[in-house]
């Protein structure tokens, strides 16, 4: 269940340089880090099977793997669960830097290839993508090959790519006619920020009253959405009195009002509250293209429950969970007349400050 009211601003960033808005905010979404699509022609992507490796240190192994194997001079990089294996994106952070900071100043938007953006294949594919063209190999849910060129695949280029990529998947003997495929706000790409406010968004609101009073009212309907209504008039109540205890933004000898405001902003910032560990398990679900059927959050616990199919997913559900942080004793079950997966588990205290915050 696509839930569009969450979804973020979406920018595209193409290899000239040029930035467009390829989706709007919803309405709840501005609250959410923007997310910037990155051209394909960007990025380079490689498949890191984690082998016999505990659940736990796979993650770790793909995060070293892509720190040594960067194809750039500064290197940009991205790990994300495909399948069973889990895939790594690298880009040019050199060219790529320069035009965040000048679109989103001191904010960090999500940063994601652009192919995430799109539902995900089966069997070989070739993308029609903005300045070029993707070939894919999809198997098991999992993006095994993912090759760009400037110009469309010819008989013999589609030939190079599967034979040295063909995984053992049978592969048409001619290139597959290119696909246009639209973004998706169920692609992986949207999925992986959490409904929660950031410390650097909490940064943003300690700009003005205006910003505040519309946080205020989001943290409402955002509680009667999840059923979290006492938690989040706590939040809600907290950000109101920061308000009234604070002189208005702009005028002679405000920086010492500012700076109050905004220590008080990382203070609720860092309080994990049902409203943050909510959005911390929407993400990590998000990661598998799953959507919870129900979602109970108190202060200390929180218990999801998700379609039948995810049980087929369970071990990467719980690693994601735990290590985001947010979870402890984290409890499957599956529920004897839906077959539905119930997930249940214990919310962690309140997280630690960014380096640098205080």
């Amino acid at each position: 269940m696509p839930l569009s009211f969450l979804q973020p601003r979406v920018d595209r960033l193409g290899s000239d340089g040029r930035m467009e808005v390829v989706m709007e905010a919803g309405t709840l979404g501005r609250l959410r880090p923007p997310v910037l699509l990155l051209g394909r022609d960007l990025c380079s992507y490689a498949l890191f099977d984690p082998g016999a490796l505990p659940r736990g240190q796979r993650r770790r192994a793909a995060a070293i793997y892509a720190h040594a194997n960067g194809p750039y001079l500064e290197t940009g990089s991205l790990v994300l669960p495909t399948g069973k294996s889990l895939g790594i994106w690298w880009w040019d952070l050199a060219r790529v830097q320069q035009a965040i900071l000048a679109r989103y100043g001191r904010l960090r938007p999500v940063v994601r290839p652009e192919s995430l953006a799109v539902n995900r294949g089966l069997g070989w594919r070739i993308l029609s993508i903005a300045r070029g063209y993707e070939a894919q190999l999809w198997a098991d849910d999992t993006l095994k090959v993912s090759t760009w060129r400037k110009t469309r695949f010819d008989d013999r280029a589609w030939s190079d790519v599967t034979r040295l990529h063909s995984a053992g998947e049978p592969a048409p003997e001619s290139p597959p006619t290119p696909l246009v495929l639209p973004v998706n706000i169920e692609g992986q790409a949207f999925g992986l920020s959490s409904v929660e406010i950031s410390r650097d968004q909490a940064l943003v609101l300690g700009a003005g009253v205006i910003a505040m009073a519309a946080a205020v009212a989001s943290l409402y309907l955002l509680g009667t959405v999840f059923g979290l209504k006492s938690e989040t008039r706590d939040v809600a109540r907290q950000t109101v009195e920061i308000v009234a205890a604070t002189p208005a933004v702009g005028g002679a000898g405000s920086g010492r009002a500012d700076d109050a405001r905004l220590a008080a902003f990382q203070a609720i910032a860092r309080e994990t509250s049902p409203l943050t560990a909510a959005g911390a398990a929407l993400g990590a679900v998000a990661l598998y293209d799953l959507s919870p059927t129900a979602l109970n959050a108190e202060i200390d616990t929180l218990s999801m429950t998700l379609p039948p199919a995810a049980a087929e997913k369970l071990d990467e559900l719980v690693a994601e969970l735990e290590g985001s942080g947010y979870f402890a004793d984290i409890r499957p079950r599956i529920e004897p007349t839906t077959r539905n997966l119930i997930i249940e588990m214990t919310v962690i205290g309140d997280q630690p400050p960014l380096a640098g915050s205080e």
